[in-house]
């Protein structure tokens, strides 16, 4: 008995806990690549299935087991118990090249669910592949010239996918390199959902022996191919003409600007020799001659991208070499994004950074000043909440200002408005208040309320209604006062209105009173900073005069002060060497110079020597005066330059006789008279 209870508590558990799981994919449809009419199967295995499966082809979602199948190839398999729900399609067309999605719908405990879309490719070889030429001479063969561009084209039809068409040079696969350039394959869908593919080529032969009489090959190569192990092309045969091969050599080193001169040299190789040059762009011709292998020509805007063309002519015929006129440029941009832009949630959204500059310049996107993208076309598959807000596209290039162009996402609502919450008017006068309403979501009727009052314009004396469209903003709506009176400030209110709703913005009407005062304030401070320089000017100059007169008395309290000194001492007669010993010169001699002087006989030399006139007189240096007087006399009195050389200058020497004393006054007052005077002070 008690086996039977716990057999039946651990059933119950069991179906407990997986009638309870919720459903998941264990299995979900991968990409697959099929050849046409052949049959695939996506398969969908679901865990814990409840609801029931559903495929969806693109947006058409009707493959159901318990709904009938309209389309005869289309069936399902594997085992429902299992939660095997494989889609079985026979016969593979072009039209099932398409995306699938599996589903579970839900059910009252659990939620539906929805694998990732996986993508069905048909693969289809091309019904035909050509090679075409203007060079072309008949199906098989094609003339190239040497030394010349030749443009050849291939085309490949109806394949699916489209191709990717590669060049042969016999066995050899052509790249880019000094004789090939312009390689490019583009494929083009079609409505049949098929594509068309053109490759292009440019075949410039430079030795003949590497291309005469060889075959060049056009081969599609696509999944198609790779998955067949097939091989499809076209070929012609080359053969040869001797024409110039033509070159545009740009001598001038400089970049092409505007209004610069840039000299240009054509150079052909021909056999034989090129016998006339013709330089041209479009129609216009510019030199032509046997000699004129040199074009000086000067810049326009009008030349930018166009082909600057030297045309050289020989025996065989007359070949062409162009150079494309690139103009260096910054960025400009042009065509605005839209101003303002009304996006649903959930919406596919893309904008085109449309600026041209050479060379490119770098793209940046923005969302609010945060930069989210890096290419000229931003694309959002599914707009959501968090994408709404200010775009900016941004182009730079170096040594150019940076550009940009704004446009404001905003979603579906009632109108946003913009308005200074308070305004302001004068007595007397006519006034307004405004409100700006934004570009979108945009204003169906506009409304304006003094208080809680509508104010009914057609019969409104005191008030008109103007509106203004703004360039990249949106409308602004004001209201005009013929004049104002106290009756006219309060409150008003802005409203617009739309299919989404209405928005309002309450403004402050105030009085104003002129700006009197502020004139009256401003004359003040300019009255207060003139008379504060004129004071200060004062006694600038009051400093610098007493300065100067500072200077004037310390030399005349210099001269006292000296004259003092002396007259404490003996009486003394100098030599007049003594003075003219110094030698002329703009600075004061050193005391080692006195020092040197005093070491020389210069008292016993010429007709003047000290005489002694008391009992001191039998001095030898009057340097040493100070010993006789308990006054320390200080040496640096005598220490000024004195005149010497020329004795014919009378303002540079002192005249001595026998009977002649220094006055030390009359000694200072010639020496601050002397050129040779610098003060010290």
């Amino acid at each position: 008995m008690r086996v039977l209870v716990l057999i039946s508590i651990i059933f119950a558990l069991y179906k407990f806990t997986f009638t309870n799981a919720q459903q998941t994919f264990a299995e979900t449809p991968r990409n697959l690549s099929v050849l046409l009419g052949d049959d695939v199967t996506l398969k969908c295995t679901v865990k814990n299935q409840k609801g029931d499966v559903i495929w969806c082809k693109e947006d058409f979602c009707a493959f159901s087991r318990k709904r009938n199948i309209t389309d005869p190839r289309v069936s399902f398999a594997g085992n429902e118990t299992l939660g095997e729900n494989h889609l079985v399609i026979k016969n593979i067309s072009i039209s099932d090249d398409t995306r699938y999605q599996c589903q579970v719908l839900a059910t009252e405990k659990d939620p539906s669910i929805k694998s990732e879309w996986s993508y069905l490719t048909v693969l289809i070889k091309p019904s035909s592949i050509s090679i075409s030429s203007n060079s072309k001479v008949d199906d098989t063969t094609i003339r190239l010239v040497l030394n010349q561009s030749t443009t050849l084209e291939c085309n490949a039809e109806n394949s699916n996918p489209g191709c990717s068409l590669v060049w042969f040079l016999g066995t050899k696969e052509l790249k880019t390199s000094s004789e090939i350039s312009g390689l490019m394959t583009l494929p083009k869908k079609l409505p049949s959902k098929l594509y068309k593919t053109t490759g292009k080529i440019t075949i410039k032969p430079l030795i003949m022996e590497d291309w005469h009489s060889k075959y060049l090959k056009c081969e599609c190569q696509n999944a198609f191919t790779s998955m067949t192990s097939s091989s499809i092309y076209d070929s012609k045969l080359i053969i040869f003409n001797y024409a110039p091969k033509v070159k545009i050599n740009k001598v001038t080193p400089d970049d092409i600007l505007v209004g610069s001169y840039i000299q240009f040299e054509c150079l052909s190789d021909s056999l034989p020799p090129a016998t006339n040059y013709q330089w041209s762009i479009g129609d216009k011709i510019y030199l032509t001659g046997s000699d004129e292998k040199y074009l000086f020509l000067k810049i326009d805007e009008s030349m930018h991208k166009k082909n600057l063309n030297c045309h050289a002519k020989n025996d065989v015929s007359t070949q062409s070499g162009s150079y494309t006129i690139e103009l260096i440029y910054g960025p400009k941009i042009k065509q605005e994004l839209p101003s303002h832009r009304i996006v649903n949630i959930g919406e596919y959204f893309s904008m085109s950074c449309d600026v041209d500059s050479n060379p490119e310049s770098s793209i940046i996107w923005t969302l609010n000043d945060t930069v989210i993208y890096y290419y000229p076309k931003l694309v959002i598959n599914s707009f959501k909440k968090e994408n709404y807000g200010i775009y900016k596209c941004i182009a730079s290039l170096k040594d150019y200002p940076r550009v940009f162009s704004k446009s404001i996402i905003v979603p579906p609502g009632p109108p946003i408005i913009e308005a200074e919450s308070i305004q302001y008017g004068y007595f007397g006068n006519p006034g307004s208040i405004q409100c700006v309403f934004e570009k979108e979501p945009k204003p169906a009727e506009i409304d304006w309320f003094k208080g809680n009052k509508r104010i009914e314009f057609e019969k409104a004396t005191r008030y008109k209604l103007r509106s203004e469209e703004i360039d990249r903003k949106g409308l602004r709506s004001i209201l005009l006062f013929k004049e104002i009176e106290e009756i006219d400030f309060g409150n008003y209110t802005c409203r617009g209105i739309n299919q989404h709703g209405s928005s309002s913005f309450l403004i402050k009407f105030q009085p104003k009173e002129k700006e009197i005062g502020n004139m009256l304030s401003i004359f003040v401070v300019f009255m207060f900073l003139f008379i504060s320089g004129i004071i200060l000017g004062f006694f600038a100059y009051i400093k610098f005069t007493n300065t100067n007169h500072s200077r004037k008395v310390k030399r005349i309290k210099r001269k006292y002060l000296i004259r003092d000194k002396f007259r404490s001492k003996p009486s003394m007669m100098l030599n007049s060497n003594y003075f003219r010993s110094y030698p002329k010169t703009n600075r004061k001699p050193s005391r080692n110079h006195m020092n040197r002087l005093s070491n020389q006989n210069i008292y016993n030399n010429g007709s003047q020597n000290l005489q002694r006139l008391n009992e001191y007189s039998d001095i030898v240096d009057p340097r040493n005066l100070s010993q006789f007087d308990g006054n320390n006399l200080d040496l640096n009195y005598l220490n000024y330059e004195y005149g010497g050389g020329d004795n014919s200058n009378a303002n540079n020497k002192l005249e001595t006789s026998e009977t002649s004393f220094l006055d030390p006054i009359e000694a200072e007052y010639n020496y601050l008279n002397s050129t040779h005077y610098q003060t010290d002070v």
